[in-house]
């Protein structure tokens, strides 16, 4: 008996999972502002307990994918992100990253863009991740050093 309790254990397990699925339902956009000036500019709101949105921006068509963002709700429910595009009309899909129903803005870009306005995009972390691959690159090189010394003691 003792050799199939584990095979049981597991299939009861198994059992439990397929009839009490563990689900994450996808949460709603409940609002969705798009503007066009200097780049592309989108923003909005989701429901509580949504991590992430997913923004889709597509030609003027409706069909064509012309650039997929990411970017974190914030802990007040709203997200904002700005997209560099070329001057036209969008048309933009943003949904739960975990999936549900798109809310779809249609948007025209002028022709200014991002690079001709005062606001600059940095990467912030950029300076603090090439001092801590230095820092690493020291480490490494002063244990080999130190094991090399070792080696020949």
């Amino acid at each position: 008996m003792k050799k199939y309790s584990g095979m049981l254990a597991l299939v009861l397990a198994l059992a439990f999972v397929m009839i009490f699925p563990l689900s994450a339902s996808a949460k709603n956009i409940v609002s969705l502002e798009t503007d066009g000036q200097g780049g592309l500019s989108v923003s909005g709101k989701a429901e509580s307990g949504t991590l992430a949105v997913a923004v889709a921006v597509y030609d003027e068509t409706g069909k064509d994918l012309v650039t997929m963002v990411t970017t974190d709700v914030a802990a007040d429910n709203t997200f904002i992100t700005k997209i560099d595009v070329q001057a036209g009309k969008y048309v933009v899909k943003v949904a739960d990253y975990e999936g549900g129903e798109f809310a779809t803005a249609e948007v025209t870009v002028s022709t200014e863009t991002l690079a001709d306005t005062d606001e600059q995009y940095t990467n912030e972390a950029a300076p603090i991740f090439g001092f801590a691959i230095l820092g690493i690159a020291v480490v490494a090189l002063s244990g080999a050093v130190i094991y090399k010394k070792k080696q020949k003691a």
